[in-house]
């Protein structure tokens, strides 16, 4: 899914912008190419961002997998193994001079950023609005909004002189589909969604999507 929409849709694609190479299957369908492209994936030590890291680095991708953690940086290292490599940085991406740093460390090892990837993001403990406490609606502002809005900014300011890049935004069914919860009652789920949807046109919630 996350290939598919780096396509950018086709018809969104402005003219003359270059295009990521393609390859077909054996069904005549085309598969996107991101090899040799220095891709961010921001969240990479998440499950789905684990999966994303390693289908990436296994198309070829230059990847830099952005952990929160230390610790997190070394199991996502250890799971990707020798045959898979990637540069494995911690960041907190909620902060300022670390992503501005992150993403030029990036761009001096393994070239300018063409792809980004946010998928770094999470919500506060399903609860009524009355009982959410400002510290946790803060939070979740800063994981789905800040975040996107921060890696977003410093790393277009690499792809605007390169005349290249694609970012692409990753949501949650959470955001759609808390189970046992209504939108009036619990305000993690539509605080969790707007946030995201702040960023129009790029954000995607794959699971809800192939669940339906």
């Amino acid at each position: 899914e996350v290939l598919r929409i780096l396509l950018i849709g086709g018809r969104r694609q402005a003219a003359g912008m270059p295009t990521l190479h393609c390859r077909h299957d054996a069904e005549g369908r085309a598969i996107m190419s991101v090899k040799d492209r220095v891709t961010i994936i921001t969240g990479a030590a998440g499950t789905l961002g684990r999966v994303v890291t390693a289908r990436f680095v296994g198309e070829g991708a230059r990847v830099a997998a952005i952990c929160h953690k230390q610790k997190e940086v070394e199991q996502l290292a250890e799971a990707l193994g020798e045959a898979q490599p990637a540069l494995c940085l911690t960041c907190d991406v909620t902060d300022e001079a670390q992503v501005e740093a992150m993403v030029d460390r990036v761009a001096d090892e393994l070239g300018t950023p063409e792809i980004l990837l946010n998928i770094v993001g999470g919500y506060a403990a399903p609860r009524p609005t009355v009982e959410l406490d400002e510290a946790a609606w803060d939070r979740m502002l800063q994981m789905n909004l800040k975040s996107v809005f921060l890696c977003s900014k410093h790393a277009l300011r690499h792809m605007i002189p390169a005349d290249y890049g694609r970012i692409v935004n990753i949501s949650s069914k959470i955001a759609i589909d808390l189970p046992g919860k209504s939108a009036a009652r619990s305000s993690p789920r539509p605080g969790y969604r707007h946030s995201r949807a702040a960023w129009p046109m790029n954000s995607r919630a794959p699971g809800w999507r192939y669940r339906r």
